[in-house]
């Protein structure tokens, strides 16, 4: 498999992250096997092939800020050395 990944996100009103992801596999899977279920009846040999995987997501997350002012991602904190 050979892909990729690509996003971007935006802050408005001060504590909410909108964004859009995307990501894209270019695959060569193949594979057959037997029906377990319908034997007997036609053809019992399955064929699977998948050439690309896809999938994009938008997601709306709402933010903390923490005493520097710099956001953080709602349940996670942030660790100051």
């Amino acid at each position: 498999m050979l892909g990729g990944q690509l996003g971007c996100n935006y802050q408005f009103a001060s504590n909410w992250v909108a964004g859009i992801e995307g990501s894209l596999a270019a695959a060569d899977i193949n594979g057959t096997g037997h029906d377990p279920f319908f034997t007997g009846i036609g053809d019992d040999v399955l064929k699977v092939k998948t050439d690309w995987l896809a999938s994009v997501t938008g997601p709306v997350r709402r933010c903390r800020m923490d005493p520097s002012n710099a956001p953080v991602r709602e349940g996670r904190r942030r660790l100051d050395a």
